[in-house]
């Protein structure tokens, strides 16, 4: 573009004035290098008009001054375009020939080499600013902090912001803005929020960082609603120069299932930043990758590695969890590792990644050491490796072991729901244990009528949730079949895979069974332990005999004293000992009506041949027999009548529930917890009402009360249909307060005489 001669001088003419090149070139928009060529121009005319020597003298004195300037601006120029070692190489050239610039270019170097995470040198070039300026400016001690901050050395960095805001007396928020992030990572919440205002307050919303962090803090305490106003007032602020809240914000509503809006947030944060950076192409796969569509996530992923020149680990991380939950183990391992040698385990996330799949394969050993890794580096700043270590022991049946890493994952995150869930399942499982010890009680003792073999033992420690690797030793030369058993409950598939390749004979009728199990172990849904299949292929039997000769002691044992708590009920299998009963009950009584058959028949002969006999002898004898029949039935009644409890008249069903509701108290009273008191007392209300006599119909009423509470509501309408009308018309008039809790009591008694 052409200027006037007129507009040239008056431009010159400032610039005799000392205005700078930069100045005049951001107000005209003419740029820097034409108004150097303008100068030069002007200082070659001037030159003819003076004298030689002084023209020399001058010439040389301008020149100096405007290569620095020219050499500077270059050096700001490359910074600004993250152009870092070759930033440093001008801003060097203007510190050594200008002190006007010795400060500044000392300052850019040390962001340069940040730039270049050459952290030491920084560290020594801020130092350096900071000796030769005297605490003027604060600026240093900010870049500083940051350092330490990115370091980890929490004090440190504390330290340098707060110098900051002592030398600049709060005439800018920086540092405030940093001290608000520094908190936000030590969990801080409060003290983050206050800085985050203060900044607010000294900035009156001219810049909008601190809005950003608010709301990153507002969403990390899962305040969605806060969290949104602040991103919505970062945009406002903002005008949408800067994509970061739009980023945040479909973070946000990915984590609310609200998947539209998230993938707009998304692709508004690429519009703005027109690729420059991969974030929202990272967010925008874990999103396609959630939703299941694989494809639209890889794509997301390998465009995010493009623009980064795969000089970062994210997406490998995410490409590794995509392979995993694909299947492709080979692939997953590949992109966990690349993630690794990328990041220098600068971040624990991929060895926590690597830990689960190593667990999933059952190769026990390496996921223990994958998370122990993340341990090391996170420094339990998160709970996630302990949860995983925890979930790797409760499934080895280390139970105390895992119990300890579901509690410490609670101890860094107490709002940890996962961990408190594991618990719980763990808790069950005890339970579940107790149920089976309680079931199989002693019998398996060398003392019993049977000693236990090899294969009862692993049996019982499979069971029982106490299997270890060492008991692999014990069978490893003879029973493959049984290896399998183990190494399926040791979570080693691959081996219980192997070991079945190697077993040969197999009775044809197991086969069937065998491959029920070969298809268990190679779901990836099955998570229950197949036992009942072992238990028919590997015929690990309970011996009823023994369960009613322990059954027997116990009941003598408590006719002759007070028994302890523990011994009120048998320690073996109830459960079963009423299936076995209930079998041999059946087959007595077949036997009973075959014989009654016989009985009468035979009787019926008597009476033919008895018709020979005189009427009066037979009307005696008959007398006599009926006389008889009658007392003695009458005796009977009296005994059995005295003999029978409530329990005995229950139906089969009746029965078994009510013994799964009895062994449920029992094993849940052993916990000591807050709860312990309450299955106390449930367990010994339970126990009287089933003592009481057939005709207490008050215990009948309890009995009915205790089934409702417990859920067999429609088991309890198909067998007492009476007693359930009247109970569930008492519960209804008591819920809706028609009646208080006195009236309904009095309602039950009245029935019940």
């Amino acid at each position: 573009m052409a200027y006037s001669a007129e507009f040239k001088k008056e431009i010159l003419e400032q610039m005799k004035n000392g205005k700078t090149i930069k100045a005049i070139s951001d107000e005209t928009g003419i740029s820097k290098p034409t108004l150097y060529n303008w100068k030069k121009e002007q200082e070659k005319s001037e030159t003819k008009k003076i004298n030689i020597s002084n023209k020399k003298e001058n010439s040389s004195k301008t020149y100096k001054k405007v290569m620095i300037d020219i050499d500077y601006e270059k050096a700001y120029s490359l910074y600004k375009r993250r152009e870092y070692q070759e930033a440093i190489k001008y801003f060097t050239i203007t510190k050594e020939k200008d002190n006007e610039y010795l400060e500044r270019s000392i300052f850019f170097i040390g962001k340069c080499y940040l730039g270049l995470r050459k952290t030491k040198e920084a560290e020594k070039e801020f130092r350096k600013y900071i000796e030769i300026d005297k605490d003027k400016n604060p600026h240093a001690h900010l870049e500083l902090g940051k350092l330490y901050s990115n370091q980890g050395q929490v004090e440190k960095a504390k330290g340098k912001f707060e110098k900051y805001i002592e030398i600049d007396k709060d005439k800018s928020p920086h540092a405030h803005l940093e001290l608000g992030k520094l908190y936000s990572n030590q969990g801080q919440v409060e003290k983050a929020k206050e800085e985050f205002e203060k900044y607010i307050e000294i900035d009156k919303d001219k810049k909008p960082h601190a809005h950003l962090e608010l709301g990153k803090l507002y969403a990390n305490q899962r305040k969605a609603g806060k969290a949104k106003g602040e991103f919505e007032k970062y945009i406002e602020i903002d005008k949408d120069k800067s994509p970061h809240a739009h980023l945040e914000l479909g973070k946000l509503y990915a984590n609310q299932g609200q998947v539209e809006k998230a993938k707009g947030e998304f692709e508004k944060y690429i519009e703005i930043d027109k690729d420059k950076s991969p974030h929202a192409h990272l967010e925008l796969g874990k999103l396609y990758s959630n939703q299941g569509q694989a494809e639209k996530a890889k794509e997301e992923f390998e465009k995010c590695i493009e623009i980064e020149n795969d000089k970062k680990p994210h997406a490998h991380l995410e490409l590794g969890k995509l392979y995993a939950n694909q299947g492709q183990v080979e692939k997953a391992t590949k992109e966990f590792e690349k993630c690794i040698e990328i990041d220098k385990d600068k971040n624990p996330h991929a060895h926590l990644e690597l830990g689960k799949l190593y667990a999933n394969q059952g190769q026990v050993e390496k996921a223990k050491g994958e998370f122990e890794k993340y341990i090391e580096i996170d420094k339990d700043k998160s709970p996630h490796a302990h949860l995983e270590l925890g979930k790797l022991y409760s499934n080895q049946g280390q139970a105390e072991k895992a119990k300890e890493e579901f509690e410490k994952c609670i101890e860094i995150d107490k709002q940890n729901e996962y961990a408190k869930l594991e618990l719980e399942k763990l808790k069950a499982k005890q339970i579940e244990n107790r149920k089976w010890q309680f079931e199989i009680g002693d019998i398996f003792k060398d003392n019993s009528s049977h000693k236990k073999d090899i294969n009862s033992e692993i049996a019982i420690k499979i069971r029982t949730g106490n299997l270890e690797i060492e008991d692999i030793e014990k069978v490893k030369k003879q029973y493959n079949l049984l290896l399998v058993a183990m190494y399926q409950k040791l979570g080693q598939k691959n081996t219980a895979l192997k070991t079945l390749e190697n077993i040969i004979e197999i009775d044809p009728e197991k086969v069937k069974l065998l491959n029920k199990i070969k298809e268990s172990i190679q779901s990836k849904k099955t998570k229950i332990y197949p036992y009942e299949i072992w238990k028919r292929l590997l015929d690990w039997k309970i011996n009823s005999k023994d369960i009613e000769q322990e059954m027997k002691k116990q009941r003598k044992v408590s006719n002759m004293e007070e028994v302890p708590r523990e011994s009120k009920i048998t320690t073996t299998a109830e459960k079963t000992f009423q299936k076995e009963i209930k079998k041999e009950t059946e087959k007595d009584n077949t036997e009973d009506k075959v014989n009654l058959n016989k009985k009468i028949k035979k009787e019926n002969k008597i009476k033919v041949m008895g018709n020979e006999k005189n009427s009066t002898n037979k009307n005696n004898t008959k007398n006599e027999k009926n006389s008889a029949n009658k007392n003695n039935t009458k005796n009977e009644k009296k005994k059995k009548d005295s003999k029978e409890r409530l329990y005995d008249l229950l139906s089969n069903k009746i029965k078994e529930i009510v013994m799964d509701i009895r062994k449920e108290y029992y094993c849940k009273m052993q916990v000591i917890d807050e709860k312990q008191n309450k299955y106390i007392k449930k367990y010994d209300k339970l126990e009287s009402v089933l003592n009481c006599s057939k005709d207490n119909k008050r215990a009948y009423m309890e009995l009915m009360l205790i089934l409702i509470n417990e859920g067999y509501k429609e088991k309890v309408k198909q067998e007492f249909p009476e007693e359930y009308n009247f109970v569930s018309k008492i519960i209804n008039d008591y819920t809706s307060k028609k009646i208080n809790n006195k009236e309904a009591k009095n309602e039950i008694e009245e029935y019940s005489i």
